[in-house]
């Protein structure tokens, strides 16, 4: 219990390296090869720009930002099996709603059709690949001063003969 009072820290970052990790590596592999993937025709089902006004402090006075919050829904036809999706792009976010009478395309994986993307743009995710590799810089350091300096010794008999 006290190694783990002592290593809690070491511990968290650890978590959040391998969520941060595994988050980047599954959407990796989802939107691996995007831009080549076929394409069918897509009925916009329903779709909307909406944006948020935010209110900020800033050290020149109050400001707002804007977030927006467009989304998208759409379905689409492959091999006589009709699909549902609400993923504009392999990096996220939405699309504008000028798309009224508009033909959409639909790009979906061969492997698994019921994965489908309105804009076949390769995904990018270096935030979560950010957050796993400074995560995983930490834990290392941290697990570096962790090692009780007695058991150096011993390690290096262990790992090197």
């Amino acid at each position: 219990m006290r190694w783990l009072n002592d290593h809690l820290f070491l511990l968290v970052i650890s978590g959040v390296c391998a969520t941060a990790s595994g988050i980047h590596f599954h959407k990796a592999m989802k939107y691996r090869g995007v831009e080549s993937w076929p394409s069918v025709s897509a009925e916009m089902i329903r779709s909307g720009d909406s944006e948020a006004t935010v209110p900020t402090q800033t050290y020149t006075g109050p400001s707002q930002i804007t977030v927006d919050l467009g989304f998208v829904e759409y379905e689409y036809v492959v091999d006589g099996q009709t699909y549902r999706s609400t993923s504009a792009s392999a990096n996220g976010g939405g699309v504008r709603s000028s798309g009224a009478g508009k033909p959409w395309r639909a790009y979906y994986k061969p492997s698994s059709p019921d994965i489908a993307v309105l804009s076949p743009v390769p995904f990018e995710g270096h935030f979560s690949a950010g957050i796993a590799v400074m995560t995983g810089l930490m834990t290392v350091i941290c697990a570096w001063f962790s090692i009780p300096w007695e058991l150096l010794p011993f390690l290096r008999r262990k790992l090197f003969g």
